[in-house]
C-alpha cells in the first residue's frame, strides 16, 4: 500500500474527514482546532487558554516525535506502531444528557479529570449547581446556564491578555480581588468558602432571589476579568496613560491595590482621572512599601474597604482622589520620605531594586527631550545594575584612616548610578577620573555613555565628599517632585499669587 494512501486511511481512521471530525471542541475554540490544530489551513495566534494549551500539546507531540526520531532514526518505526497500539487501548466514555442542566448535575457528581479544577472551574461548577437546583422551569434554568457559559467563555477569553500583559499567571487571584469589592470583605478569606455560604443562605430564603444573585456574581465576576484585560491592553497603546499603568506594575508590590484598582477603572473612566489615580497609587507603593519598607500587608484592610466603597457607592473622583493622598500621607510624610532618602547607608536601606527604580526614573527625567528615550523596563532589567561612582572596593585599598571617611560616602544615594552590566565588570573599582575619562579604551567612560545619569558625572572635577552631597540633593530634589503627594500646581497662578 502506498505511503500516501496509508497516511489518507490513519487520517480518516483516527481523525475524521471534514467536515465530520471524531473530536469536537466547544463552541469559542472549534474554529481553531478545525484550522490552527487538525488542517493547518490558519496559523491563528491563540486567543483562549485552552487554544494556548491546544498549541502546546500539538507541539509537545511534533517536538517528541522528531527528538525521537533523530536520536533513534532505526527504532522510530517501532517507537510510532507503539505509540498508535497505546491510542487504540485508550477507552473514552460518551454519556449524552438531554439538557444543560443535567450536564451540570453530571459534572457536580462524577467529575474526575485526574489533576484538581481550580478556583475558577469550581465556581462556575457550584453556580451552574445552585442554578440547577433553585430555578425549577426548564427554559429559565437553560437560559440562566447558557448566560453563565458565555460568562466564562469570556472570562477564559480575557485572561490570556491578562496574563501576557500584566504577567499574572493564576485565575484565581482575580476572582480573590473581585471577591473584596463584591461582597466588602476588609481581608482575603476563604472565598469559597464564603461563596458556597451565601448560596446556601439565599436558597432557603428566596430562590428568586438566589437566582438573581448566581446571575449577577456571574456577571461582575466576568467585568472584573474585563477589566483587568483593559488595563493589560492599554499597557501597550504607548499613551500617557499606558505609561501611567507601565509606571504601576514596574515599580511591583502591587497585590493590596488590586481590588482598589478594579473598581476605579469601572468608576473614573477618563484617561486623566485614571492617570492621576495610578500616579497616586504608584507613590503609595514606591513610598511605602519600597522606601519605608512597611510589611506587605500594611494597609491592605483600609484599601480593600475603600475598594468596595467605590465599588458599591457614588464617590466622586475628587473625593476619592484626595482620599489616595490622606493615605499616602498617613503612611509616610513628605519629611519622612526626605530623611529616608537622605540616609548615609540608602543604598543598603532602600536595596538595590528601589534605588535602581529611583535611579531609572532619574534618568528617564534626563532623558526628556529625547525623541525615543530608552525604556524605562530595558533600564530595570538584568542587563543594568546600579553601579557606585566612588567604588566599594577601589582597587588600591584604604588605609584605616581614609577607610572610615569612605564607608560614611560610598553608599549615599549621590554615589549611585546606573551601568550596564558589562560596563560594571570592567570599571566598577576604577577611580572616578578612569570612568569619566576612559582607560585605554576611551569609548568606555562616563562621556561617552548612553545613558544621561552617567554622562552627567564629566561636570564634576573631582569626587568626593561635597560632590556626593551634592549631586545626592540634586537627586532628593527629583524624588519629592516625582514623588509628591499633591499635583503640581500652576506655574502661572503660583506667579500671580506671589505678585498678590
Amino acid at each position: 500500500m502506498a505511503l500516501g494512501t496509508r497516511t489518507s486511511w490513519l487520517e480518516e481512521d483516527y481523525v475524521g474527514r471534514s467536515p465530520h471530525y471524531k473530536l469536537t471542541i466547544g463552541n469559542e475554540d472549534k474554529d481553531f482546532f478545525r484550522d490552527s490544530i487538525l488542517t493547518g489551513t490558519s496559523a491563528t495566534s491563540p486567543k483562549t487558554r485552552a487554544q494556548v494549551r491546544l498549541q502546546s500539546a500539538q507541539k509537545f507531540f511534533r517536538d517528541r516525535f522528531d527528538q525521537q526520531q533523530e536520536e533513534d532514526r532505526n527504532g522510530h518505526r517501532d517507537f510510532l506502531i507503539d505509540f498508535k497500539r497505546r491510542i487504540d487501548r485508550l477507552q473514552v466514555m460518551l454519556y449524552i444528557v438531554p439538557s444543560n442542566a443535567e450536564a451540570v448535575r453530571m459534572f457536580e457528581t462524577v467529575n474526575d479529570r485526574g489533576s484538581p479544577l481550580t478556583n475558577l472551574e469550581k465556581t462556575k461548577s457550584i453556580l451552574m449547581y445552585a442554578s440547577y437546583l433553585v430555578v425549577e422551569d426548564s427554559a429559565t434554568l437553560d437560559k440562566l446556564l447558557s448566560d453563565m457559559n458565555g460568562h466564562f467563555s469570556e472570562i477564559y477569553r480575557c485572561f490570556q491578555d491578562i496574563e501576557d500583559g500584566l504577567g499574572l499567571r493564576d485565575a484565581g487571584e482575580i476572582q480573590r480581588y473581585h471577591h473584596v469589592i463584591f461582597f466588602g470583605q476588609r481581608t482575603l478569606p476563604k472565598h469559597m468558602q464564603e461563596l458556597k455560604k451565601r448560596l446556601m443562605e439565599k436558597s432557603r430564603e428566596d430562590r428568586e432571589d438566589c437566582k438573581h444573585f448566581i446571575y449577577e456574581y456571574a456577571r461582575s465576576l466576568r467585568q472584573a476579568f474585563g477589566t483587568m484585560q483593559d488595563i493589560a491592553r492599554r499597557r501597550r497603546d504607548g499613551s500617557g496613560l499606558g505609561r501611567a499603568i507601565d509606571r504601576l506594575f514596574l515599580v511591583g508590590s502591587v497585590g493590596n491595590l488590586y481590588p482598589l484598582l478594579i473598581a476605579a477603572w469601572q468608576k473614573f473612566g477618563e484617561d486623566s482621572e485614571r492617570e492621576e489615580i495610578l500616579r497616586l497609587f504608584e507613590i503609595f507603593v514606591f513610598r511605602v512599601y519600597h522606601v519605608v519598607r512597611w510589611r506587605s500587608h500594611t494597609g491592605r484592610s483600609v484599601l480593600n474597604s475603600l475598594a468596595h466603597r467605590v465599588y458599591q457607592e457614588d464617590f466622586a473622583v475628587g473625593d476619592f482622589q484626595q482620599k489616595l493622598r490622606e493615605l499616602n500621607d498617613y503612611y509616610i510624610t513628605d519629611d519622612q520620605f526626605r530623611g529616608e532618602l537622605s540616609g548615609t547607608r540608602c543604598y543598603e536601606s532602600l536595596g538595590t531594586r528601589t534605588v535602581k527604580y529611583l535611579l531609572a526614573q532619574y534618568e528617564h527625567e534626563l532623558q526628556a527631550d529625547e525623541q525615543i528615550p530608552l525604556p524605562l523596563a530595558e533600564i530595570l532589567s538584568p542587563e543594568f545594575e546600579t553601579e557606585h561612582i566612588l567604588p566599594q572596593h577601589p582597587a588600591g585599598g584604604l588605609d584605616e584612616e581614609t577607610a572610615e571617611a569612605h564607608e560614611k560616602i560610598v553608599h549615599q544615594l549621590g554615589n549611585l548610578t546606573i551601568a550596564s552590566k558589562k560596563w560594571n565588570q570592567i570599571m566598577g573599582n576604577r577611580t572616578f577620573e578612569e570612568k569619566r575619562d576612559g582607560k585605554g579604551d576611551k569609548k568606555i567612560c562616563y562621556r561617552n555613555s548612553s545613558l544621561h545619569i552617567q554622562r552627567e558625572l564629566e561636570k564634576y572635577e573631582q569626587w568626593g565628599e561635597s560632590t556626593i552631597q551634592e549631586r545626592g540633593n540634586e537627586i532628593i530634589d527629583f524624588a519629592m517632585e516625582r514623588w509628591r503627594i499633591n499635583p503640581t500646581a500652576d506655574p502661572e497662578a503660583e506667579a500671580a499669587q506671589a505678585s498678590d
